[in-house]
């Protein structure tokens, strides 16, 4: 992610939307759902390694995530709108490692929202991010229990880049 928004940015991108898959943590959440995040938990080497270990918290930009939110509306999809942790490592196997993040609140795991954040933030960019819930982390069930079946994850992800393109040309 981290070379992509850098190229980018040299190219002259003014916005940035993420468009992915995340692990759903958050009670209630369920997968095919959208989510919009508005923050992200720098959990990732890539953004501690631009942050030199200094505390920072990458946050989207408001006008372009209220843009996400609006489109989302528009074509009658709910959207969950929250933190998200960006993390090098999914399958964590610490047994409370989502617990924790969830009493943070925490709504899903991800991999790329806290470098892009940052990056933006640091070049004037407009940045943010849109996730399709592909699979849940319960107390009661487990990823691999709860994982989207394909083709309605595609459709999920179809319907979240619609989005995603109608929030791009809103701006």
């Amino acid at each position: 992610m981290s070379i992509v928004v850098e190229e980018l940015i040299r190219l002259g991108a003014k916005h940035l939307i993420r468009v992915g898959t995340c692990g759903g943590i958050a009670k209630g959440l369920r997968t095919g759902e959208l989510v919009i995040a508005t923050a992200a938990c720098p959990v990732d080497g890539a953004t501690a390694t631009y942050l030199h270990g200094e505390p920072y918290a990458p946050a989207a930009d408001f006008e372009l995530t209220r843009a996400l939110v609006e489109a989302a509306a528009a074509t009658d999809l709910t959207a969950r709108t929250g933190l998200v942790a960006s993390v090098d490592v999914f399958y964590n196997t610490d047994p409370d490692y989502a617990q924790r993040w969830r009493d943070r609140g925490v709504l899903a795991f991800e991999m790329e929202a806290s470098a892009l954040f940052y990056l933006a933030a640091r070049d004037g960019v407009q940045a943010a991010c849109a996730l399709t819930v592909s699979d849940v982390l319960g107390d009661d069930v487990t990823t691999e229990e709860s994982y989207l079946p394909l083709d309605e994850l595609n459709r999920a992800i179809d319907s979240m880049i619609a989005v995603a393109l109608e929030a791009g040309t809103a701006t």
